[in-house]
C-alpha cells in the first residue's frame, strides 16, 4: 500500500528533472547561438571596413625637363701637344638621364684627347699639336636634346682637320638618335634629303658653289647626312671639311624646314616637336 502511495510523487519528481534539464539544455544552445550571431556580426562589420594598402610608396620619378647643360673647361700641354676644349656636361634631379648624357659626350671628347697626346708623328721644334672644341645647344626640351660639338684637330701639315661631331637624344627614352629613329625607313628619306639639301646648298654657296662637289657629297646615303640637329627653325646639316667643297668653305651648314620633312618622320618624334612644327 505505501509503495503504490508514493509512485504518483516520484513520477512527478522525474517529470521535474527532465524538465529541469530540458530547459538547461535550452538555455545553453540559446547561449550558443547567441554567441555565434554576434561573432558573425563582427566579422561582417569587419569586413566593411576600409583596407589600408600597405604597399610601399615608391619614390616619384624625376622629370626629365630639368636637365641642364654647363660649361667645362680642359686645358693642357705637353712636349707634343696643347689642349684647350670646352665641353658641356650634363646635370639632372635624374641622376641615370645626366649620366647618360654624360657618357655618350666624354666617351667622343676623350677619345679625341687621347688622340691628340699620341706623340707619333711630332717633330720636335715644329709646332705642337693641337686640340680645340667648343659647343653649342641647337635644340632642347623636355623630350629631346640636341648639342653640336666644333673644334679642330691639328697633328701636323698645312692646317688642322676640323671637328664637326652632333649629339641628339631622346630624354624619355634615354637613346641616342640616329636618322632611322626621326624617318621612317618607307618614305625614301634619304632620296629627299638629297635632293633637298643640294639645292640648298647651291642656294646658300652661289657663285662659290660647285655642283660637282655638292652632288658627290649629298648622294642618297646615311653617312653624307650623319652631322644633323633639331633646332627651332628645322633639322640643321653640317657637312665635314671636303665634302661638298674645297677646304676654303669651311664646313656648311644648312637648315631644313619641319615642314618639307614632317610627313616622313616617325611619329613620336614629330609629337615631340610639335610646338616648333
Amino acid at each position: 500500500m505505501n509503495n503504490s502511495k508514493n509512485k504518483p510523487w516520484l513520477i512527478i519528481v522525474l517529470v521535474f528533472v527532465f524538465a529541469c534539464v530540458f530547459l538547461c539544455m535550452l538555455t545553453i544552445i540559446g547561449i550558443l547561438l547567441f554567441n555565434n550571431i554576434a561573432l558573425r556580426s563582427v566579422t561582417d562589420n569587419a569586413s566593411l571596413q576600409p583596407t589600408v594598402d600597405q604597399t610601399p610608396v615608391s619614390a616619384p620619378v624625376s622629370s626629365t625637363t630639368d636637365i641642364k647643360i654647363t660649361p667645362q673647361s680642359l686645358t693642357d700641354s705637353g712636349t707634343s701637344y696643347t689642349i684647350d676644349v670646352t665641353y658641356p656636361k650634363a646635370s639632372s634631379s635624374n641622376q641615370s638621364l645626366a649620366d647618360f648624357v654624360n657618357t655618350s659626350i666624354m666617351t667622343f671628347v676623350n677619345s679625341e684627347i687621347t688622340s691628340i697626346k699620341d706623340p707619333t708623328g711630332y717633330v720636335p721644334g715644329t709646332s705642337k699639336f693641337s686640340l680645340t672644341m667648343e659647343y653649342t645647344v641647337e635644340y632642347k626640351s623636355s623630350n629631346l636634346l640636341s648639342i653640336l660639338i666644333t673644334g679642330d684637330f691639328f697633328s701636323g701639315g698645312a692646317h688642322g682637320a676640323p671637328i664637326v661631331k652632333t649629339f641628339n637624344f631622346d630624354l624619355n627614352t634615354q637613346k641616342e638618335l640616329g636618322l632611322n629613329d626621326v624617318f621612317n625607313s618607307t618614305t625614301g628619306y634619304l632620296n629627299n634629303l638629297s635632293s633637298i639639301c643640294r639645292i640648298d646648298l647651291m642656294n646658300m654657296m652661289g657663285s662659290d658653289g660647285d655642283a660637282t662637289s655638292v652632288n658627290a657629297g649629298t648622294t642618297a646615303v646615311a653617312d653624307n647626312f650623319k652631322n644633323w640637329n633639331f633646332s627651332d627653325g628645322g633639322m640643321m646639316f653640317t657637312f665635314d671639311a671636303y665634302q661638298v667643297g674645297p677646304y676654303a668653305i669651311g664646313t656648311p651648314s644648312i637648315t631644313v624646314q619641319y615642314s618639307k620633312l614632317y610627313s616622313m618622320m616617325q611619329n613620336n618624334i614629330s609629337t615631340y616637336l610639335q610646338t616648333v612644327l
